[in-house]
């Protein structure tokens, strides 16, 4: 197997880790919706394309965070510094995520990537990311970022956010 297809995992209420072996090349969109038992994603150490860190999935390189699994039991977490990109559905439908500290590197967040959550804090260190029009899909979140950036982020709170009641901090 070398690849696997968009929501091939998806309503699998009961799995609680998964492992990716070295031959998988590519992955599909929104693989985990429904997954709310969901624990750790492990990747074989060889893979190219792939990694993880603690039971989170990334790209190889880190820089992008591609899933963060319902059921990790933290209510706080903080993106790795070194990450660009939230892909989207990473956090989607995730119920025990309360905050999360997005740091200045993050210049893109993807399709639902906060949709239909329980995340009541977004962090950002930064300027605004481009962000997709449906990340934050059925949520209601108070986005934080630095005094200092208040003019860029004005103007982005201009922006229409669809389906989503966002609330904006100074901090």
């Amino acid at each position: 197997i070398t690849s696997i297809g968009d929501e091939v995992f998806s309503d699998l209420q009961y799995i609680e880790k998964l492992e990716i072996p070295k031959t998988i090349t590519k992955l599909g969109t929104n693989l985990f919706e429904g997954c709310q038992s969901l624990k750790e994603i492990k990747v074989d150490k060889d893979n190219k394309n792939y990694s993880s860190e603690d039971g989170i999935l990334y790209d190889k390189n880190k820089e992008i965070l591609m899933y963060y699994p319902n059921n990790k039991g933290k209510k706080e977490f903080k993106v790795k510094d070194k990450t660009v990109k939230i892909d989207s559905y990473s956090f989607y439908e995730n119920e025990e995520l309360l905050k999360v500290k997005i740091p200045n590197t993050v210049n893109y967040i993807g399709k639902k990537a906060f949709a239909e959550s329980s995340i009541e804090e977004l962090q950002f260190e930064g300027l605004p990311p481009k962000i997709e029009n449906d990340s934050f899909y059925f949520s209601s979140i108070t986005i934080k970022y630095p005094a200092e950036k208040e003019e860029q982020w004005n103007s982005f709170k201009n922006k229409t956010i669809v389906n989503s009641c966002i609330y904006f901090w100074v901090f």
